[in-house]
């Protein structure tokens, strides 16, 4: 089963977030979002309240043993990230 985790809990999240949902060879473990309001709220929506909340990527990244990282923030803010990881 392969781990992932969503940095970004914006609109395009919504779109993004089903092919996980449904598929037998993923699951979500956690995402990241500097709004940890609207990150809660998405999570509630999505009936995945269970999950971990980061405010920091990079600590999700570290603590999380992740296979797969979903980068769903702005453009400008994804080469620091991909470089991160």
């Amino acid at each position: 089963m392969l781990r992932v985790g969503i940095i970004g809990t914006g609109d395009i999240a919504n779109l993004n977030i089903q092919g996980y949902m449904h598929s037998q060879d993923a699951e979500l473990v956690a995402v990241s979002d500097i709004d940890v309001s609207n990150a809660g709220e998405k999570l509630e929506r999505w009936g995945l309240r269970t999950l971990k909340i980061y405010t920091d990527f990079k600590k999700m990244i570290d603590h999380e043993n992740l296979d797969i990282i979903e980068i769903l923030t702005p453009h400008h803010l994804h080469y620091p990230m991909t470089e991160y990881a």
